[in-house]
């Protein structure tokens, strides 16, 4: 499992090894909310899961319970991978004259850029680089 991820990676559950063998095999991904406190499931039985919106801020791990030689219900955990919101990227440099001029840079939020192309209306001259 890696370190960290971002919303919409892939991540593959860890190979399982035991001396005494595998059998039975029941996998599935976990999300924690609270840090780690409490954890529920997120999806069952894939080898692999694609990080859903809903993990961004928080924890996600995976977690087998199998059968040995030795007995039933052998429960192992994956490390806890802390999941980030995807961060977009961008290049944009314009200039509005809305009704001042209104310089606008890619270290702006996204927010503000979202309000400015909201309130533009016709007739409004724009330079974009």
């Amino acid at each position: 499992m890696p370190d960290s991820s971002v919303v919409g990676a892939e991540l593959t559950r860890p190979t399982l090894r035991d001396e005494d063998g595998v059998r039975n095999a029941r996998w599935d991904w976990q999300l924690s909310r609270d840090n780690g406190n409490s954890w529920a499931q997120l999806d069952g039985g894939s080898a692999s899961l694609t990080l859903p919106v809903a993990a961004a801020g928080n924890l996600v791990r995976a977690r087998v319970t199998y059968d040995d030689r030795h007995g039933a219900d052998k429960l192992l955990t994956s490390a806890a991978v802390p999941v980030s919101a995807v961060t977009a990227s961008f290049d944009i440099s314009a200039t509005y004259w809305y009704p001042e001029r209104l310089n606008i840079s890619p270290d702006q939020p996204v927010s503000v850029l979202r309000a400015v192309f909201a309130n533009l209306q016709p007739g409004v001259r724009s330079a974009i680089r």
